[in-house]
């Protein structure tokens, strides 16, 4: 089960369910990778980035890489972005999104 993002626990709440971990590593909701990066468990959700990325690839979402000047003049390029946190039962999760802003 996700974290119930509509629930506002409070950090010692949230460090009662998820046992032998401290306050500061604990997330209800999804950040960013520059967040993510400069906690201690970046290793975790490094991981987990690694894990997803295979899923794609598994799937064959991606096509290969050319180069840029090769990238036809009306293409659209979306950029990747990531999204990070934890589930309840204390695995890290990251999800690969594509960036919809143009």
């Amino acid at each position: 089960d996700d974290w119930d993002m509509e629930h506002d626990l409070s950090d010692y709440e949230i460090h009662q369910i998820i046992k032998g971990t401290t306050p500061e590593l604990v997330m209800t909701a999804t950040t960013n990778r520059k967040k993510v990066t400069a906690r201690s468990d970046w290793p975790e959700f490094k991981k987990a980035e690694h894990k997803q990325l295979n899923e794609h690839f598994n799937l064959s979402t991606f096509g290969d890489a050319i180069p840029r000047s090769q990238v036809p003049d009306k293409a659209t390029i979306c950029h990747q972005i990531w999204n990070y946190y934890r589930k309840r039962c204390g695995e890290y999760k990251a999800k690969s999104c594509l960036n919809g802003k143009l």
